[in-house]
């Protein structure tokens, strides 16, 4: 089995070359990492200038503050070299910004979204009839609910969209995200750590991930490694053949460590 990683936060590890080597020992063959400020990601993009399956994503996050400043060098960044926005969104549980400067930021990315087509990442909590109103004034063609945590009810809408939902390992022992999983067609599903989050006292890790698969499997009773192939293929029909960097690059089918890192 190989794995694809479509969120998690390298620039939140003391040293994010450690961490891709050990993802690459755990099959993690693909990786999206998210970042919220230009500093993180100028390092990041200067670690890995010449990455190959490493993709870098940049967002205004509904729970941080930014000077105004920051707003426009993060969506000049995000309009002008990078694919991915993310993540933005809607938390109207923790509420670190009002709600008028979270639709701020949310709507100012996807306007860039929609005009430059970018895949949107998004971080929705406890606001999901706002988020599904906003997004239907917008034409997107890549929009993922990163961790989705809310009512039941309106996973079908976002299903009628075309959205996609990435999981982590929350859905190994708690049953509202298995059910989410057994509504949620497997072609819509991809597989995500937020590394480094700390999860009800643990640290999301790259081992997590057999354990993950494993769970869908036995939820949508298909064979393990066909629920891997499936959930990889879905993250490289988003990540990959949208990517702007060279597609043969990214097509191999067994890449090595040097790819990640040369």
């Amino acid at each position: 089995m190989k794995f694809f990683d479509c969120n998690l936060h390298l620039d939140q590890f003391k040293s994010p070359l450690s961490v891709i080597k050990e993802y690459f020992y755990f099959n993690i063959k693909n990786i999206v990492s998210l970042c919220d400020d230009i500093n993180s990601f100028t390092f990041l993009n200067q670690l890995l200038s010449l990455k190959k399956n490493i993709f870098l994503g940049i967002g205004l996050h509904p729970n941080k503050k930014y000077s105004e400043f920051e707003i426009s060098s993060i969506l000049d960044l995000i309009k002008e070299k990078v694919d991915i926005i993310g993540e933005c969104g809607l938390d109207f549980l923790r509420k670190f910004n009002s709600l008028k400067v979270q639709f701020r930021y949310l709507i100012q990315q996807l306007k860039i979204a929609e005009k430059y087509d970018k895949i949107v990442i998004l971080h929705v909590v406890n606001a999901e009839e706002e988020i599904l109103e906003i997004l239907s004034s917008f034409n997107l063609n890549f929009v993922v609910f990163h961790w989705y945590s809310g009512n039941i009810q309106y996973i079908e809408k976002i299903l009628e969209n075309g959205y996609y939902f990435s999981f982590n390992k929350c859905i190994i022992n708690f049953k509202k995200y298995q059910k989410y999983i057994s509504k949620i067609p497997i072609n819509r599903l991809l597989l995500e750590s937020n590394a480094p989050y700390k999860y009800k006292g643990t640290i999301t890790k790259p081992e997590d991930f057999p354990k993950i698969i494993e769970t869908i499997a036995n939820i949508k009773l298909i064979d393990v490694d066909q629920v891997s192939k499936i959930l990889y293929s879905n993250s490289k029909s988003i990540f990959i053949n949208k990517s702007k960097n060279d597609e043969k690059t990214y097509i191999m089918k067994n890449p090595t460590l040097d790819d990640f890192l040369s």
